[in-house]
């Protein structure tokens, strides 16, 4: 219970954060307040995608933390684990907090 109750809390605060758009094919889009470089590029938003199954049992570790949640957010983008090592600090929390929102049920709003 105390994890359903966490899941919206969490995305509570995404939703009213003006750098995450909750998108209608369920997917999230974040956009970077410092861009980050990959090949040359400055990369300055990421999509999340919802999560398949291999995603989960990838990512399902007793570890738990940040860097698990690093490992589904590059699952879920497309992009490395090297552009999240290399993100700023806020930006790299809030893709975190997307990540690990990503594919649980909402009470408000069905699926995230």
């Amino acid at each position: 219970m105390s994890e359903d109750k966490d899941i919206e809390e969490a995305l509570e605060k995404l939703r009213n954060d003006d750098r995450v758009t909750f998108n209608e094919d369920g997917t999230k889009t974040v956009r970077l307040e410092y861009p980050v470089k990959y090949n040359n590029k400055d990369i300055e938003e990421l999509t999340f995608r919802r999560p398949r199954g291999a995603d989960w049992r990838n990512t399902d570790r007793e570890d738990g933390g940040i860097g698990i949640a690093f490992m589904m957010a590059a699952a879920l983008t497309g992009y490395p684990l090297s552009v999240f090592d290399n993100m700023d600090g806020e930006d790299a929390l809030v893709c975190s907090a997307v990540a690990g929102t990503m594919g649980k049920k909402s009470k408000i709003g069905g699926t995230s």
